[in-house]
C-alpha cells in the first residue's frame, strides 16, 4: 500500500507567501535526494485568460523553495492548450 500523499492548506493574500508557507509545511515529506532533476509543471490552458493559468508567482514561488532545497536542474515546461506558448511566458 503506497503511503497517503501530504496536503497543506494555507489562506492569505499573498500568493507567494501562501505556497511558501504550503511548501514548508510538507517538505519534510519531500525527499529530493535521489532525484537528478526537476519539472516543475504549471498548468498553463490559455495565453489569453489569465485565471487559466498558474500565477508567475506561484510559480517563482516553487522555483525558489526548491533551489534552497535542491543544486540539479530544475525545468519548468507546459504548452498553452489554447494560444501561442511562447506569448504567455
Amino acid at each position: 500500500m503506497r503511503a497517503r500523499s501530504k496536503v497543506a492548506l494555507v489562506r492569505g493574500d499573498d500568493r507567494y507567501g501562501n505556497i511558501a508557507q504550503a511548501l514548508t509545511l510538507i517538505e519534510d515529506g519531500v525527499d529530493l535526494s535521489d532525484k537528478r532533476r526537476v519539472l516543475i509543471k504549471p498548468n498553463f490552458v490559455s495565453t489569453g485568460r489569465q485565471l487559466a493559468a498558474t500565477h508567475v508567482e506561484a510559480v517563482r514561488a516553487v522555483l525558489d523553495w526548491l533551489r534552497a532545497r535542491y543544486s540539479g536542474p530544475i525545468t519548468i515546461g507546459e504548452g498553452a492548450a489554447m494560444g501561442d506558448t511562447f506569448a504567455g511566458y
